[in-house]
């Protein structure tokens, strides 16, 4: 059952705040490493690597030999 805590305009509000205070002066120089199944598309520019999920479509995921 979905809480008030996964509503998706916190993620997105996340998304944007991260990425405001990266651009800022006060982020800066900085890296954020953020693992999602379903970014916001806002955040598609800054998106290093997708993963499939599924170990017949490459890349599956982040250990190349993980099947399970």
């Amino acid at each position: 059952m979905a809480d008030d805590y996964q509503a998706p305009t916190i993620a997105r509000g996340v998304y944007q705040h991260l990425l405001n205070w990266a651009g800022s002066g006060v982020g800066s120089p900085s890296q954020v490493i953020i693992v999602d199944n379903d970014p916001p598309d806002f955040a598609d520019a800054f998106v290093v690597a997708r993963f499939s999920g599924d170990a017949d479509v490459p890349p599956y995921g982040l250990i190349d030999d993980a099947t399970e």
